[in-house]
């Protein structure tokens, strides 16, 4: 057949309703968007969940060993791959006085440099660091003086805290950004994703004293939503981490079932001479008329969800998709051509007598 005829008798099939197009378009959709949906929402939980981790501090490790942190070490692990940010810290005894609120003391620490950027810290690096209960009570921004019963001060900046089970202390408090070059009580490192292999190298901003290792101790700033979340893992392991299977089958069957129905016509068809090839190609078309429209769909859809999302993960998210709609897309077309080559001419009458 010529192309012009198999385009005519493609049209035709179509128009007429003899491929079922619009049927078999939504048993297709039902089965893909489905399956792409699922997986979708199981992986945006899991985001949800890392992210949730992550702002309430307990990405955050902790090492404690009193009087014996070194600061400068201690910021150097800002450098290690997967850290974002690293500072050491001491608790002042004596805690800051605000002229106006002298009856409430703001916890006092000494911090290094770095030690602000792992709380999240907007400052611009000249003066202390309140918290932001801290700066509200004292009635103070970035940038403005602050009169203590010790003199005046400037505040550099402000921090979050949100009682969300951090660790306690910091919710009201200053940091005084101090030299590094000197010894501090306690080192924090901000990693993602987290690293069992980073706790070693906490151990490095320790100065040596062999009869106080027991002081060393280890922890998370925020502990409610457990010590350890293996990302890679849970994404692995997610229920939804077959789908792509699930999908490849189901359009196998549905490829399979969409030209099984229509032996008759083709048996008959092949029956009159018409080439096997010139069949393939109307079926080929056929087949791609309710397979396109509903990969489109799914592609669009995903752009739009995508676009919620953080924008990171907006590439994995059409890859998720991918990885569901293209099985299914390469099965829908096997099925129908092993429903083709199983479909033979001489079994014409048999067909019309189950038919």
């Amino acid at each position: 057949m010529r192309r012009d005829a198999i385009l005519r008798e493609t049209w035709r099939d179509i128009v007429t309703g003899t491929a079922r197009t619009a049927t078999f378009a939504l048993v297709f959709g039902f089965l893909v968007l489905a399956l792409v949906a699922a997986d979708q929402a199981q992986v945006r939980r899991l985001v949800d969940e890392a992210s949730e981790y992550r702002e309430a501090g307990a990405s955050i490790l902790t090492l404690t060993a009193e009087g014996r942190i070194q600061g400068t070490a201690c910021e150097d692990l800002a450098t290690v791959p997967g850290v974002r940010a690293a500072g050491a810290l001491a608790q002042e005894e004596e805690g800051l006085r605000v002229s106006t609120l002298p009856q409430s003391p703001m916890t006092l620490y000494s911090v290094t440099p770095g030690f602000p950027d792992v709380l999240g810290a907007e400052t611009d690096g000249n003066g202390i660091v309140l918290s932001a209960d801290a700066a509200t009570s004292a009635g103070r921004a970035a940038g403005q003086s602050l009169p203590t019963t010790e003199g005046t001060t400037r505040v550099a900046g402000s921090y979050p805290y949100p009682p969300d089970g951090r660790r306690v202390g910091f919710g009201y408090a200053a940091l005084d950004v101090t030299s590094s070059e000197r010894l501090f009580d306690e080192c924090w490192v901000d990693a993602w994703p987290l690293d069992d292999r980073l706790q070693p190298l906490l151990l490095t901003a320790v100065q040596p004293r062999a009869d106080a290792d027991a002081d060393v101790q280890f922890s998370r700033l925020n502990t409610t939503l457990g010590t350890s979340f293996d990302g890679a893992r849970a994404f692995e392991e997610r229920l939804t981490s077959m789908v792509w299977a699930a999908g490849a089958v189901g359009a196998l069957v549905v490829g399979f079932v969409s030209v099984r129905i229509r032996r008759v016509a083709i048996a008959s068809a092949l029956h009159t001479r018409v080439p096997r090839g010139s069949v393939a190609a109307i079926l080929a078309l056929e087949t791609a008329a309710w397979v396109v429209p509903i990969a489109i769909v799914a592609v669009g859809a995903t752009s739009v969800f995508a676009a919620t999302g953080i924008g990171a993960d907006r590439e994995t998210t059409l890859l998720l998709t991918g990885r569901v709609l293209a099985p299914g897309v390469v099965s829908a077309f096997a099925g129908a051509a092993l429903a083709l080559v199983t479909t033979r001419e001489r079994h014409l009458f048999r067909y019309v007598k189950d038919r």
